[in-house]
């Protein structure tokens, strides 16, 4: 059994958008963009630091149709010497926010055309320590990040979204499953882009002590249904 036909929406328009404004909008004729505007698209990534259930994650891609994140190049041109940016294949990056940069304000620059790099940053769950995971560490982190969009709404001024579950994702050939154990055991198996949903009020609820992962998940996110 699968949730796959459960719609996900990972990340979540409030929660932390700065997509396309990055490099949009290079200094005139330097061809870089300065830092405090990239410090700026990524800040909420510092307001979950501390918090062991909660990571925040950072993406840089391209919007050109055949660039692969991974050939994407970005430098901080810091007075101190040039610091490169590592960006994984799937897009995460390393952007270092730090007080000394923002108050320095160095030049950006990067290998890619100007206005084609969008950044963002969304919230995920911290990676369990082990395939088994007891189902009230998993409620713990779903609170957690309930809290967390919460205040960022009504920050925003919009009204709190409900995080419905969460959504484990696995590579998309692994064939990864979950098995919920309690009174009873049920099996539910990766879709075919390597996702599981576990419903809050379902498959975490109704007496469920643990999940047993087939094995570790990429990365988890927050679920929230249309």
């Amino acid at each position: 059994m699968s949730h796959a036909g459960h719609p996900a929406r990972a990340l979540f328009a409030l929660a932390m958008l700065a997509a396309g404004a990055a490099f949009a909008q290079p200094q005139a004729g330097s061809g870089s963009t300065p830092y405090a505007v990239l410090y700026q698209a990524l800040s909420p990534a510092r307001e979950v630091d501390g918090d062991p259930r909660l990571r925040a994650v950072q993406r840089i891609e391209s919007k050109l149709p055949g660039v692969r994140p991974d050939a994407i190049e970005v430098t901080i041109d810091a007075r101190a010497g040039a610091i490169e940016v590592p960006i994984a294949a799937d897009g995460r990056a390393q952007f270092p926010l730090r007080d000394d940069l923002l108050a320095e304000n160095p030049p950006v620059r990067s290998n890619q055309p100007r206005g084609s790099l969008t950044v963002s940053v969304t919230l995920a769950i911290a990676p369990p320590r082990s395939t088994r995971v007891p189902v009230a560490e998993l409620l713990d982190a779903l609170s957690a990040a309930d809290a967390w969009l919460s205040r960022k709404a009504v920050a925003e001024g919009l009204a709190p979204p409900s995080v419905r579950g969460l959504e484990l994702r696995f590579p998309p050939a692994a064939g990864a499953s979950a098995t919920l154990r309690g009174r009873s055991e049920r099996l539910l198996v990766a879709d075919a882009a390597g996702r599981i949903v576990l419903v809050r009020d379902g498959d975490l609820a109704d007496g469920t002590r643990e999940v047993e992962l087939s094995q570790l998940p990429l990365e988890i996110v927050p679920w929230l249904a249309p």
